[in-house]
């Protein structure tokens, strides 16, 4: 099994990139499934540029509460736009699992 990072790289403010074509190019001409895998609650991890810095910080808890969905496997033809929208179909249900905080996230409304 092999695990790749499809946006390429991690995102700088917490939202989902565009899928790169990287793992089409991987997998071309092979007869394998494709594994949509979907993370939530990885913002303000170690592993999020919350803050503005990576990796240098400390979990605010630990263990760090992570939400790891699957998806249904799909054909190694499959394109990296729609892999993208199959990965984020579970995102929505994960926010069910997300810990429930008693102040709200402050709103920023966009010009």
């Amino acid at each position: 099994m092999v695990c790749i990072l499809a946006q390429g790289a991690i995102s700088r403010t917490g939202d989902a990139l565009p899928f790169k074509r990287g793992f089409e190019w991987i997998i071309e001409g092979l007869e394998i499934p494709v594994i949509p895998v979907h993370l939530d609650g990885l913002w303000g991890s170690m592993f999020s540029f919350q803050g503005g810095r990576v990796f240098w910080k400390w979990p605010k808890e630990l263990p760090y509460p992570v939400t790891v969905s699957f998806a249904a496997p799909l054909p190694a033809t499959a394109t990296a736009p729609h892999v993208r929208q199959v990965v984020m179909e579970p995102g929505s249900a994960a926010m069910a699992y997300r810990p429930r905080t008693t102040t709200p996230r402050p709103w920023r409304h966009q010009a």
